[in-house]
């Protein structure tokens, strides 16, 4: 089965069971790059008889995140042996901004029409509501301006309701395709948009409600790759930026939560081993790292919060298994400290034959890649973390590790 025929069979499935229309465009649909966005007349309905689907196809609902304009984001995935293929959606029931409801559901309902497995809005309400749209995300644009001017209904009174002073000046623009108006316009229509909106009585009792789910279940995750230099990190890490991921954001850090980087720039962190620091600057060194992670690490959780996907290129433990990459001399206070230093959601240990490990990345002599991979095993049998083989094809190990990403994924969201 393929994405196009999960999305098929999903529509068809909401088909009678649940009022709805598309609000994406009909040739977005199927995109991978492009999430569908639906406005319903019920969350509550249409959860129902969403959950049904994904029970009957064994299609699992990884993440749910609420949005400040009174939306849903719905990240599906159904697996295939060793594959998975997933899907987008946002769900509204209110068309808002802030404080300012420019569509009800029952509005939009009205004008649709059914396109093969789809409902689809009507020409009479597209152009207004992409106009809108396009308004509020400050996303004018020509193609988006000749999508609105194609389905242009002369006879709408919409834009009079929505924008009375403008109106025939909109008209006159699209027609002509003077398109300059709209780019030199757009706060002089949005102000009028928004004067001409009815307020949302709940705003602020909404945004608490929001933030409050928000702090007490995070939709973010924190996520480490720890692993001798060669096992394939940095190819990893570089893959998951063109994943797609439920997650608004993404960040990278090396190490510690003070250490934001970019992980597509090759002259970061080049490793050049040194001679270890003797015992009392080894010392002293820890204590620093300790309490780098106490101060930074809330700002990590924030943008947990945030649901984002926080990397770490490296972590405390790379310290246990190799801490004279880090010039510190191994002593008890290492292993002690893990204790204080807060633990990521998922840990993957990369590992490969010493060989191949030694051909990538020879800086490390190939007994010393032997003894690092010893001291990694005993890092994953401890603390059970995830291993993951890097010694075929790194599409292959990618793959795993959105697997296990996924999957952690909809263990919280069941719970």
């Amino acid at each position: 089965m393929n994405r196009k025929k999960i999305i098929d069979n999903f529509f068809s499935f909401l088909n009678g069971n649940v009022k709805y229309v598309i609000l994406t465009k009909r040739s977005q649909i199927y995109s991978e790059k492009n999430d569908i966005d639906i406005i319903t007349d019920s969350f509550v309905r249409f959860k129902e008889i969403v959950n049904l689907f994904l029970k009957k196809n064994n299609i699992y609902l990884v993440q749910e995140i609420h949005h400040k304009n009174y939306g849903k984001h719905l990240f599906f995935i159904s697996f295939f042996k060793n594959s998975f293929i997933s899907f987008n959606i946002d769900v509204y029931q209110t068309i808002a901004f802030k404080n300012k409801v420019f569509f009800g559901s029952s509005f939009l309902l009205k004008s649709k029409n059914k396109e093969k497995n789809f409902y689809l809005l009507n020409n009479n309400k597209i152009s207004i509501y992409y106009l809108i749209k396009n308004l509020i995300k400050d996303n004018i644009s020509s193609d988006n301006l000749d999508y609105i001017r194609n389905n242009l209904n002369q006879k709408s009174d919409h834009f009079k309701s929505f924008f009375p002073s403008s109106y025939n000046e909109i008209y006159k623009n699209l027609h002509e395709k003077n398109y300059k108006y709209f780019f030199n316009n757009r706060n002089k229509l949005l102000n009028e948009l928004l004067n001409n909106c009815r307020s949302f009585p709940y705003y602020y009792l909404f945004l608490l409600s929001y933030y409050f789910k928000r702090i007490f279940n995070a939709s973010g995750l924190i996520i480490s790759f720890i692993g001798p230099d060669g096992s394939g990190k940095s190819s990893i890490i570089k893959k998951i930026r063109y994943s797609q991921l439920p997650f608004r954001n993404i960040y990278y850090y090396h190490f510690s939560p003070n250490n934001e980087f970019n992980p597509f720039d090759k002259n970061q962190f080049i490793m050049n081993r040194k001679r270890s620091h003797n015992l009392f600057i080894s010392y002293l060194k820890l204590f620093y790292i300790l309490l780098i992670f106490i101060i930074f690490y809330p700002l990590i959780i924030i943008k947990k919060i945030k649901s984002s996907l926080i990397i770490f290129d490296r972590y405390y433990y790379d310290l246990v298994a190799d801490s004279n990459r880090f010039r510190i001399k191994e002593n008890m206070l290492i292993s002690l400290f893990i204790k204080f230093i807060p633990k990521p959601d998922l840990v993957f240990v990369l590992s490969a034959k010493p060989l191949l490990i030694y051909s990538r990345k020879p800086e490390n002599s190939l007994f010393l890649t032997k003894k690092l991979l010893k001291n990694y095993q005993l890092l994953l049998d401890k603390y059970n973390f995830i291993k993951i083989s890097t010694n075929n094809n790194l599409n292959y190990s990618h793959k795993n590790v959105l697997s296990k990403i996924y999957k952690e994924l909809i263990k919280k969201n069941e719970k």
